[in-house]
């Protein structure tokens, strides 16, 4: 009598377990590229260090964030950049800029400077891949990424209009 019962409760429990997990999507891709982008404001009186940080997430990802669940892998391609734009005055100057992970400052990028012009870096060197890379890692394996970026203005810098963006290209993998 117990064997009667017990292969009804067991078929009942894998079917119900078969019902309720949680089954990879018809429309999980093998690859996807994506992108993020964030820009810091560059208001600051001369000489005074400053620090600002911006939280990069994977939902920052378009398209990626509904599979989160299924991501083998993610690269950081050597089509990012980060960029400086909006210096229109010829007394623009920035020094010791450097851009960290906030939850390791010795994960650091230091741009060449003092930069006194509108400028585009590429991440086309190890050093530059390596830390955007770092970046991505932490964003996937804890979901958001707090990333500081630091400089001292040589002088006033007052307009609006001056940013530095931080534009992640990323080859995400599924399985």
């Amino acid at each position: 009598m117990k064997k009667l019962l017990f292969i009804p409760i067991v078929w009942s429990i894998a079917i119900l377990f078969t019902a309720c997990g949680e089954s990879r999507p018809d429309d999980l891709p093998v690859t996807l590229n994506a992108s993020a982008e964030h820009s810091y404001t560059l208001i600051a009186p001369a000489n005074n260090p400053q620090s600002s940080t911006e939280i990069f997430r994977l939902d920052d990802f378009s398209g990626v964030s509904q599979y989160k669940k299924w991501i083998a892998k993610a690269e950081v391609t050597s089509t990012s950049y980060i960029e400086i734009t909006g210096i229109t005055l010829d007394n623009v100057e920035m020094k010791d800029v450097s851009i960290s992970l906030g939850s390791d400052a010795n994960k650091r990028l230091l741009l060449p400077g003092p930069i006194t012009v509108n400028e585009k870096f590429m991440i086309d060197s190890a050093e530059r891949l390596s830390f955007m890379q770092a970046i991505m890692n932490e964003i996937i394996s804890k979901g958001s990424s707090n990333v500081v970026l630091k400089y001292t203005p040589g002088n006033n810098m007052v307009n609006e209009n001056t940013k530095l963006t931080i534009r992640m290209n990323t080859r995400f993998s599924f399985n």
